[in-house]
């Protein structure tokens, strides 16, 4: 895998190599020092106490964001001075990442130096994580770069950036860190020579990390040696060093540059001011003297282009005069034939070709002077053949290789020469061209720079006269209020002698409110002694003035708390209100009466002090809560009461919802299926039907009319047939109705009616429902083949009464909740899972029978199950009868 990250020995020839611009590794340098000043600047704000925790906070983030934008835009311009002939695009998307990784790193550095301290395993720890976060950031944005080669690094280089970057980053945490904790009136230049240094530390490592990168072509590489980045170097320096300049100007802004003194304006911002005004100066001198720079740089490259030019059409005319001289010698043999003239050429075309300033030209004019002479030798052979009648010879030399040869490399080099005067002079335009975008780039990010300075500078003025007419206006109003607090201390020292003598009756009056408060009151001295005490507490605590009166209150009321453990006064809130000094309020505790009982008080006790602020004692004001906590007792009682009866409310509504629905569900099933299949049933089957339908409506039926008979109940509406009634009668009914539900379960129902049981003045009708509903529950809750009891005697204790009990063997009912099952949508939790019902018979049943002025209660039977007793007044007769026969 690391093959296609590195690349192991000899380098291939094909690699392609670039160069760097340096206006544009300059202005490089230039954001990574600004980068490392704003770095130090905010360092120092977040390390003082002048901001709050929120505006640090703010300031680590928005400080991150600039810090690491102003360090990624020093490595994306890096990378865009280095010029190459490929063609070459950036992928966004890493671009981006290259970015957040930049803005983690300017986070975790203002994070660490903000410490108080920092150890040197702190600061080694730093330094490896921050290296190791700008290599990722550099190294993701080299792989941004997409062009037709291979990307690989010499891993040498590779390893010492990574060096250079842990080192650079434990010097860049080290500086700022000691540098934000130190002061001295050279502060700012240290800190501008810091940064200088910090700036070429990271463009160190990012430049080795250049150096690293090894390009391979593709076979079909894309060629653009045009190309240029520009727009997007203009782009990313004007929008960081406006970020860059916005925090800087900020941070300057947020200084305390003084600290007003009290009724004085705050102190002119000469600081901010002289730093806009430097600025401006500085800016005004540098644009004069870059516009004097172009405008030489354009009049030198015009004129040296126009020497280029010159030079190249004297060096190809004289080469032509010096070869047609050489012809003329060849053709007449006379080699005398304008020789000084051919001599003073070849010495001026000498001259010429040194002159050139380019060693490409220089080469390319020598080898044509060379082929020219090599022509020129060859044309003489030929010439010298043809003399001795070598004609054969001669036309071999003229039409050979070697001459065909040097005349192309004549005329190629004649070529070269011109393309290459063209060339130059385009080099030299693009030159100029690159110098003017970074001018146009520097002089709009200065100017941001200035208009932000500016805008800082005019708040400040604007915020400094501001407060200073608000001083103005309040030295006007102090000295009003101090007129007229003289006038008010001269009223205050006529009125003294007025107050002085309403004192004693004022002290009178208090003693008076004091003694008339519902509360008790009472005051110590330091030592627990009370020193005063209302006719409340001493009422409350049973004691007189005069036993109360200098002694201690702690051991007369306060001795013991409410579990009845000794109260160390260590531990006493009253003493704790004048030993710290602090209002102590305690809500459940007690205070002792003098025969011995305790009743719950509620109690507040403040420091009393002096006029000087001394502690002399505590006040205690404090409330018997007998009453307040006995009335919390029937709230929270009667709150459980409502809770419970709502939920049971809600299991009743919740079981009538399922009961009223599954008859009206059964009832709309089988209609439907009887008008669906009315063709195909036959009539039996109807028939069925038909009955299933009457049973849901029985059931329906049923549960309306106790809900009927429970409203009927409850507003007293129900009318009773009082009658005289043998409950042997009443108890037979009930077992024919219920016959049915007895045969289902295979139950034994055994009936004890005792002899000459009295008749019972009753509505037998009601009194049958009531039977009903009990014997309905026991074989409800008790399982088949076992046995229901029902017992019948005269009451033991009022034999005006008939006491009816019925006992099952079910599951009984748990104790708690023996008189709750009587209650409106009330079920037994033992019983409301699973049994169904809706918790509405019981209730029923107990209006029925407190009707009769009877009483129905439930018990657990020892040998399993409930009990339900009832009691029923016997008939009024049979009462006259037994008091005649006695």
């Amino acid at each position: 895998m690391l093959d296609n990250f590195f690349i192991y020995g000899a380098l291939p020839a094909n690699l392609e190599k670039g160069g760097y611009q340096p206006s544009l590794v300059i202005l490089s340098y230039a954001l990574a020092t600004i980068s490392a000043y704003v770095a130090i600047s905010l360092s120092e704000m977040m390390a003082g106490d002048q901001e709050s925790i929120r505006t640090k906070h703010l300031i680590h983030w928005f400080g991150s964001c600039a810090l690491g934008s102003g360090i990624w835009s020093m490595h994306f311009i890096g990378m865009l001075s280095y010029h190459m002939r490929m063609k070459l695009e950036y992928d966004p998307v890493l671009t981006f990442v290259s970015l957040l990784i930049a803005i983690a790193v300017a986070y975790r550095v203002l994070q660490i130096v903000c410490r108080k301290q920092l150890s040197i395993p702190q600061l080694f720890l730093g330094a490896i994580v921050l290296g190791f976060g700008i290599c990722g950031m550099h190294y993701t944005g080299m792989a941004a770069m997409h062009m037709d080669a291979n990307l690989r690094y010499r891993p040498d280089i590779f390893l010492l950036s990574v060096i250079v970057a842990i080192s650079a980053s434990g010097a860049a945490l080290w500086i700022i860190f000691h540098l934000v904790r130190h002061s001295s009136k050279y502060h700012h230049l240290f800190q501008a020579l810091a940064a200088m240094v910090m700036g070429f530390a990271i463009a160190g490592m990012h430049y080795t990390g250049m150096a690293a990168a090894v390009f391979i072509p593709y076979a079909q590489c894309r060629y653009d040696p045009e190309q240029n980045f520009e727009t997007l170097v203009m782009v990313v320096t004007v929008i960081s060093t406006f970020i860059l300049a916005s925090t800087l100007m900020l941070a300057i802004s947020n200084q305390k540059i003084s600290v007003p003194a009290a009724g004085s304006s705050a102190a002119f911002p000469a600081r901010l001011l002289g730093v806009s005004v430097f600025l401006t100066l500085v800016v005004l001198m540098w644009m004069g003297g870059n516009s004097f720079y172009i405008h030489y740089f354009l009049t030198h490259t015009m004129a040296r282009n126009q020497m280029l030019a010159e030079t190249a059409d004297e060096i190809l005319y004289q080469d032509g005069v010096l070869s047609q001289s050489m012809r003329s010698i060849s053709h007449t043999g006379d080699e005398s034939f304008d020789k000084r003239y051919y001599e003073a050429l070849e010495i001026d075309l000498d001259k010429r070709m040194a002159a050139l300033p380019d060693e490409d030209l220089k080469k390319i004019a020598v080898s044509l002077d060379h082929a020219s002479d090599e022509m020129a030798l060859l044309e003489k052979k030929s010439q010298s053949l043809m003399e001795q009648m070598k004609i054969k010879e001669a036309k071999q030399v003229i039409q050979g290789v070697d001459y065909a040869k040097w005349n192309q490399l004549h005329l190629d080099d004649r070529r070269k020469l011109s393309e290459r005067i063209r060339q130059a002079s385009h080099e030299n335009l693009q030159n100029l061209e690159n110098n003017i975008y970074i001018t146009l780039f520097l002089v709009s990010g200065v100017i941001l720079i200035i208009c932000v300075t500016w805008y800082f500078a005019y708040g400040s003025i604007r915020r400094w006269r501001i407060e200073l007419e608000n001083t103005r206006a309040n030295l006007t109003q102090r000295i009003t209020e101090k007129e007229k607090m003289e006038k008010q201390l001269n009223d205050y020292v006529q009125n003294l002698e007025l107050a002085q003598q309403e004192t004693a009756l004022t002290r009178w009056e208090l003693e008076l409110i004091l003694s008339t408060m519902q509360e008790g009151i009472y005051r110590t001295d330091t030592k627990g002694n009370t020193i005063f005490i209302n006719r409340a507490a001493l009422e409350m605590t049973g004691y007189n003035k005069e036993e109360i009166i200098g002694a201690q209150t702690h051991p007369l009321i306060h001795h013991t708390k409410p579990d009845g453990s000794i109260y160390p006064t260590e531990e006493c809130h009253i003493y704790e209100a004048f030993i710290k000094g602090t209002t102590q309020t305690v809500e459940d505790e007690v205070f002792w009466h003098k025969d011995g009982h305790s009743f719950p008080v509620s109690y507040t006790a403040t420091p009393a002090r002096n006029k000087l602020g001394g502690i002399t004692g505590a006040v205690i004001v404090f409330r018997d809560i007998t009453e307040q906590q006995k009335h919390e007792r029937e709230l929270y009682q009667a709150m459980e009461a409502a809770e419970a009866a709502n939920i049971a409310k809600s299991e009743f509504l919740a079981n009538m919802s399922h009961e009223l629905r599954t008859p009206m569900h059964s009832i709309i099933t089988f209609s439907r299926q009887g008008i669906e299949r009315i063709s195909r049933w036959s009539l039996d089957d109807h028939q069925e039907n038909l009955q299933l339908i009457h049973d849901s409506g029985n059931r329906l039926l049923l549960l309306l009319n106790d809900l009927l008979d429970l409203s009927k109940l409850e507003a007293g509406a129900t009318q009773y047939q009082m009658r005289q009634h043998h409950i042997k009668t009443i108890i037979d009914i009930t077992l024919r109705q219920i016959n049915s539900l007895v045969s289902d379960k295979n139950l034994h129902i055994e009936c004890h009616i005792a002899d000459n049981v009295p008749l019972i003045e009753c509505d037998d009708a009601k009194i049958i429902q009531v039977m009903v509903n009990l014997m309905s529950n026991a074989i409800k809750f008790t399982a088949k083949d076992r046995g229901i009891t029902i017992n019948v005697t005269e009451d033991k204790k009022n034999a005006a009464q008939l006491l009816v009990t019925v006992a099952d063997q079910g599951v009984g009912i748990p104790e708690d909740e023996l008189e709750q099952v009587f209650d409106k949508f009330v079920q037994s939790s033992k019983t409301k899972t699973g049994a169904g019902g809706t918790g509405l018979g019981l209730a029923i049943c107990k209006e029925i029978i407190n009707a009769h002025g009877g009483r129905i209660w439930a018990e657990n039977n020892p040998q399993g199950g409930a009990i339900f007793s009832v009691l029923l007044p016997v008939s009024q007769q049979h009462l006259i009868r037994e008091k005649h026969h006695g």
